[in-house]
């Protein structure tokens, strides 16, 4: 009986240690896939913002700075277009695409909330862009620089955007490079 006793005490510490073995065993290959699967989204994660990011136009050094050469002004009434420089080519026409250079402010306090990097210029439908660049940009020739004054209603009116509270008006000095 006692030999009986001492098989099921045997048979029973081996049955318990095969299951904290094998208990284990899971934990420890849980904990590695675990951190394999963290790192592998960590990575595809950062390559996918890499990525990302270098599709994405670069931002412009000079938001958050001031309008070179511009004098704030307290209200815009209407819209006003100053050639800085008249261009000798194309003219650019309410249905043109245009490729231009700009830097776009707030009126209020030459603030730039917007502009093209070096070398990197935009190119756009006149008809897809604020009505202060509709009505301001044709007439102007490529290789011209103009001053636009958009007064609020021709900008985003009541809509704030990035870098633009609601109800500003604008100043946008562009360069004309291309009209198709």
């Amino acid at each position: 009986m006692a030999n009986k006793r001492q098989r099921v005490a045997a048979l029973s510490v081996a049955i318990f240690f095969l299951i904290t073995s094998a208990a284990t065993t899971v934990a420890v290959v849980w904990t590695m896939m675990s951190k394999n699967n963290d790192q592998s989204s960590t990575s595809q994660t950062s390559t996918s913002q890499t990525a990302a990011q270098s599709a994405a136009p670069q931002a412009s050094p000079l938001i958050g700075t001031k309008l070179a050469g511009f004098t704030p002004v307290a209200s815009v009434p209407s819209l006003v277009a100053t050639d800085i420089k008249v261009g000798t080519g194309a003219e650019a026409k309410a249905d043109s695409t245009l490729t231009v250079s700009y830097q776009g402010a707030l009126a209020k306090d030459g603030t730039i909330f917007d502009a093209t990097s070096d070398g990197q210029p935009a190119t756009f439908a006149l008809s897809q862009v604020i009505p202060g660049w509709q009505k301001g940009i044709p007439g102007m020739k490529v290789g011209g620089i103009r001053q636009l004054l958009i007064p609020a209603a021709q900008a985003y009116a009541g809509e704030a955007r990035t870098g633009i509270p609601a109800n500003s008006d604008l100043v946008f000095i562009v360069t004309l490079q291309a009209v198709k």
